[in-house]
């Protein structure tokens, strides 16, 4: 009888992989006609371009999620998403998903417009479509074989669909190199800025069953500091010395600390957060270390008027050490402009890195919340933090390193994690579909 239950449970397993993949199959390779004709059309003025390969991404994610330790489960809400939204939210769009997707990004009088350019495999369907929206601007070329699309973001400028009649009107000299097509994505950059051609770059990004890969090369003219304290990597470990993410971090600062000065760099290992009873209703504990080097002295009579300003909040500041609630950190500022914040001094150390920018570590610990059961529960029934846990848990390791010439970025999954499978699960929560 034992073994009867197996096997039955072997076929319904087989049999709803069959199943699933078939719709899969039938519905992204029976109905999409594999045309490649949007890349021609990327414009010469586009600062930053980007081509994503939908039929290997496609082949893959049929691979990984359907034969690769299938999970029945997943496949039965696979299965739901495809009748209950995929078949109608996105076939009826007109968009052959098989061929290339295009992107591109233009600056245009200091505003910055993001285009889509996509391959039709039904004409109708993709002016159906996008004409009963007002949040897209679109149009169509001659032969009613390619779109472009208006993304809008904040910056969304007031562009006409005559102008993007007339990209589609044009073929480009901008092309992706042949090598470029072996890889999944593929993003590059001749400048920021339409007047800017020196800070240039190019990304590839290859997906695998047990991690992701980003591999890169910069033009950057940007010089890193070389810092004489530096943390000892512990936790979700981030370092910072590139100059416009440091003074995107300054003006923010200053919001709140206007005498606080400018960030040279910046580093920070995080290990979670504690939410204690006290506060309003809580105190928010946060388990870290922070180092911050500045380009001029560092006043400590600010520190100590900016943390009185939250009083209410479990803030407060004597004799080198800082309160957060319940928790007790050391404050220290070395040199008179590294400042340096933690529970444990053995957390620095006096080295140098040469690296405009670097993550390391567990990415999990940017959910992990430490806190009474009710209010964990709480925040799980939240759909972007139940989404986020779902997928950052199920990350060994992620590792990230930009220099002034290279780009190189790998997200290592848990053994017996799926990145396919993961990202799926994710997208089934956000979805709604248990």
């Amino acid at each position: 009888m034992q073994n009867k239950a197996r096997i039955y449970k072997i076929l319904i397993i087989f049999l709803g992989l069959f199943i699933v993949s078939s719709l899969i199959v039938s519905y992204f390779f029976l109905f999409s006609n594999a045309k490649n004709k949007n890349l021609d059309y990327i414009p010469e003025n586009a600062i930053i371009k980007a081509r994503i390969n939908g039929k290997v991404l496609i082949g893959k994610s049929i691979e990984n999620i359907c034969f690769e330790n299938p999970d029945s489960k997943l496949l039965t809400q696979l299965d739901t998403l495809i009748q209950q939204t995929l078949r109608t939210d996105i076939k009826n769009t007109g968009i052959d998903y098989l061929s290339e997707i295009g992107v591109f990004v233009t600056e245009i009088n200091g505003t910055y417009n993001y285009f889509l350019l996509l391959n039709i495999d039904d004409k109708n369907e993709f002016n159906s479509y996008f004409s009963n929206t007002t949040s897209y601007k679109y149009a169509i070329s001659k032969d009613g074989e390619v779109g472009i699309v208006q993304l809008n973001f904040d910056s969304f400028s007031n562009l006409k669909n005559d102008y993007l009649k007339t990209i589609l009107n044009k073929k480009s000299s901008l092309k992706f190199k042949e090598n470029d097509f072996k890889n999944d994505i593929t993003i590059e950059s001749e400048g920021f800025t339409s007047s800017s051609k020196n800070d240039n770059f190019k990304l590839n990004c290859n997906f695998f069953g047990d991690r992701i890969i980003i591999n890169g090369k910069f033009n950057n003219q940007v010089n890193s500091t070389k810092e004489k304290f530096s943390l000892i990597k512990n936790g979700l470990h981030f370092s910072i010395s590139e100059p416009t993410i440091l003074n995107r971090i300054s003006e923010l600062i200053k919001i709140y600390n206007p005498s606080f000065p400018e960030l040279n760099h910046l580093e920070m290992n995080y290990r979670g957060m504690s939410l204690t009873e006290g506060g309003n209703p809580y105190f928010a504990e946060p388990d870290f270390d922070l180092l911050i080097s500045c380009k001029n002295k560092i006043n400590q009579d600010s520190i100590l008027n900016f943390v009185n300003k939250y009083n209410d909040f479990g803030f407060s500041y004597q004799n080198n050490k800082l309160s957060m609630g319940k928790s007790l950190y050391n404050l220290d500022v070395y040199d008179n402009k590294h400042l340096f914040i933690t529970k444990k001094k053995s957390s620095i150390a006096q080295k140098t890195n040469n690296n405009l920018f670097e993550i390391n570590g567990s990415p999990d610990l940017l959910t992990k919340i430490k806190a009474p059961e009710y209010i964990t529960s709480f925040f799980e029934m939240m759909t972007p933090y139940a989404a986020s846990k779902s997928y950052l848990s199920s990350i060994d390791d992620f590792n990230l390193t930009v220099t002034k010439r290279s780009f190189k970025s790998e997200i290592i999954f848990k053994k017996k994690k799926n990145s396919f499978q993961e990202l799926l699960k994710a997208f089934l929560i956000v979805k709604g579909i248990q």
